[in-house]
């Protein structure tokens, strides 16, 4: 007997189908990945499984029967939710609450489905935070006190909180680095094992669907158009969909290295220290980044890579003047960037000169924003003697150079799929003619098609423009495929930097070494 069945599925919004006859079933302790390009519908037909949708925007059409019994009644689904039915989403710091540490969230998951002592509670909670490898001393911590890979786990832990049948992972390891990413698909393939519990898996990575699952349903514009057990749907695929997608998962490397300029940016002994403002350490500091030294120069990519939580975004944060260094020295085209105070910085010209794209492109961007305003408020601030003229100029070709197409300038960024938002941001961060860009995990929300033309945008831009690139990622086949060195950190420290093909062929330090074992390879 199936544990789900979906028969039919259409969701129709505005008199536009969103999904459009889809049927499939998930056996329990089955793995079932679906895969498509950003826009396909992935995310709607978990939320349609999980009883996400909103009733009244939307039209609902087709059948779901979880475990024999048919879906239809919001409260059919509610007595589900949590569970009998977990579901990990993609941004994990929406799905937490902002007002309850981490603890306190796994551990009402527990109380609200399970008949529990408080002391019992407590135990489940440090086990279940220990499996996902959440540190025990950050428990008492709020949301917004954690990196997103930290978020994620804990969402991951309430998610099995609840001992769920069927646990929906909504591009659930798109933020977290290699090891983590591994160490949590081997807890979900574990716990789908020891349970019975059958997983959906969406996800843009093929190899990650490669190596996690059973069967893949590929969707593209809302329609399954492919469907089959994994190894030989990805040995001989039938469709353009997806010998698109496996060709992109497969990216040749560029031709030859750029030729470089003269030093753009330089960050000598960089540090970061935060104090501990809860639970049993509080008044305790600890280092977020300590003595990092960076060179880039004109038309070079260097990687920053590493585990979640090991200081790349406190760095990149710096780096941008977004964050007060506790020491060091930061020199932007021979500047003493630092000597300009924090506040003042905002409108200082090299604001211009080093611009940040952020890993979130949505939550970046107003929603009621339209891309034209997105792209044309940095030129206001950092470029005002452009005049109208210039700065229409330039925010088209901004625009250009990030693939975004003119016809999307005028519309709001929700009405935009996560990929054209991802060009919206870099359009944004392009516009005032930047010597570097810093970009955090600017790939991790994109499927295997997307991923592959951003990266090529991105090498064209450094070759052409002589743009210096920070290119901070966990997905260590981007940093192959586009950088020239590569910088790894552990727990605030490089602990190894050179070029990139010595370092991942050869890794030296065992975070390294690490991160290289755990990475998810397509086989030819």
């Amino acid at each position: 007997m199936n544990l789900l069945e979906v028969d039919g599925l259409g969701v129709v919004l505005d008199g536009r189908d969103l999904l459009e006859g889809v049927s499939l079933t998930l056996a329990p302790g089955e793995r079932l990945a679906v895969v498509g390009p950003s826009g396909s519908g992935k995310s709607m037909l978990a939320a349609a499984i999980a009883g996400l949708l909103p009733p009244r925007a939307v039209q609902v059409h087709g059948t779901i029967r979880f475990a024999g019994q048919t879906l239809a009644a919001p409260s059919e689904w509610r007595a589900l939710r949590g569970r009998r039915i977990g579901m990990v989403f993609q941004n994990p710091r929406r799905s937490l609450n902002p007002l309850l540490s981490i603890r306190d969230q796994v551990a009402d998951v527990l109380a609200r489905h399970q008949p529990l002592r408080p002391k019992e509670v407590a135990a489940r909670v440090a086990g279940l935070l220990e499996d996902v490898r959440f540190p025990a001393v950050l428990s008492n911590a709020l949301p917004h006190e954690l990196s997103g890979g930290l978020c994620q786990r804990a969402a991951i832990a309430a998610a099995l909180a609840g001992n769920p049948a069927l646990l929906i992972a909504d591009e659930a390891t798109t933020d977290l680095d290699t090891p983590t990413q591994a160490g949590i698909l081997d807890l979900i393939d574990g716990a789908a094992q020891a349970r019975g519990m059958a997983v959906l898996l969406i996800t843009h990575d093929i190899a990650v669907a490669a190596g996690r699952s059973d069967r893949v349903t590929a969707l593209e514009s809302g329609r399954i158009v492919e469907t089959g057990a994994t190894r030989a749907l990805l040995n001989a695929p039938r469709t353009a969909l997806m010998q698109g997608l496996v060709a992109a998962a497969r990216p040749p490397v560029p031709p030859g290295l750029p030729a470089l300029g003269s030093e753009v940016l330089r960050a000598e002994g960089l540090s970061r220290r935060f104090r501990l403002a809860r639970g049993g350490w509080r008044g305790k500091h600890v280092a977020a980044v300590e003595g990092a030294d960076l060179e880039l120069r004109a038309g070079e990519a260097v990687g920053l890579i590493g585990p979640s939580g090991s200081g790349k975004s406190t760095l990149a944060r710096m780096i941008c003047r977004l964050e007060q260094p506790d020491g060091g020295r930061l020199l932007v085209m021979g500047e003493d960037a630092l000597a300009v105070p924090l506040r003042g910085f905002a409108h200082h010209p090299l604001r211009g000169d080093v611009q940040l794209a952020l890993q979130d492109a949505q939550g970046a961007l107003p929603p009621r924003w339209t891309a034209r305003r997105a792209i044309e408020d940095p030129l206001r601030l950092l470029r005002p003697a452009l005049g109208d003229a210039g700065r229409e100029q330039r925010l088209r070709e901004a625009a250009r150079l990030a693939g975004l197409p003119e016809t999307l300038l005028d519309r709001p960024a929700y009405t935009l799929s996560g990929g054209e938002r991802a060009r919206v941001g870099l359009a944004r961060a392009l516009a005032p003619e930047p010597a570097v860009l810093v970009l955090d995990e600017p790939t991790s929300a994109l499927d295997a098609t997307l991923r592959s033309e951003l990266l090529d945008r991105l090498d064209a831009l450094r070759r052409q423009q002589a743009l210096a690139l920070l290119f901070i990622s966990h997905d260590l086949s981007a940093v192959a495929r586009l950088c020239d060195r590569a910088m790894v950190m552990e727990a605030g420290r490089v602990v190894e930097a050179g070029p990139v093909v010595r370092l991942l062929a050869h890794p030296k330090a065992d975070c390294t070494r690490a991160l290289v074992a755990a990475m998810p390879v397509l086989a030819s």
